[in-house]
Formats: C-alpha cells, sequence, structure tokens
C-alpha cells in the first residue's frame, strides 16, 4: 500500500493533503476525505502538566492518553469527544 497522502513544505509541516479518497474511522466517528482536502496534525503550545485534560473536560472531550517525552517534556495527548 502506497502513502495516502503528500507531504507538504516545511513551512507547511503540520498539514497532510489527501492524494485519494479514504475513511478514517476510530471507534466512534468516521471522516471521509477528498482528492487534495488537507488535515491539520500538530499544534504546539506550552501548558502546565495537568491544564489539557483540564482544557478537554471543560470543551466535551475526554483525555484517554498521553505520551511524554522524558529528556524534553514534550506531550502527545489523545482526546476524544465524549
Amino acid at each position: 500500500m502506497g502513502k495516502k497522502w503528500l507531504e507538504e513544505p516545511a513551512a507547511s509541516s503540520a498539514t497532510r493533503r489527501s492524494v485519494e479518497p479514504q475513511t478514517v474511522t476510530n471507534e466512534k466517528t468516521a471522516h471521509t476525505l477528498t482528492i487534495a482536502e488537507t488535515i491539520w496534525t500538530e499544534n504546539c503550545y506550552e501548558y502546565a502538566k495537568d491544564e489539557p485534560a483540564q482544557m478537554a473536560r471543560r470543551t466535551g472531550f475526554e483525555s484517554v492518553a498521553k505520551w511524554m517525552d522524558a529528556e524534553w517534556g514534550f506531550t502527545e495527548n489523545l482526546f476524544v469527544a465524549v
């Protein structure tokens, strides 16, 4: 199976562009992407350790996983709508 997205130039590296129609699914939802549709894949902000989970709860999401870089303290957070 080949890539289903195009790498964007470094200036917009936080997006991916679909090269074919495709449907992305998880346990709760599905989203169909058209050819050339883009998705935003990352943001970078500084927050206190528990602040992302608190913001998620206030806005109707649940924090289901968090991964933290041991050296630099960066985190990746996975939130799902509740």
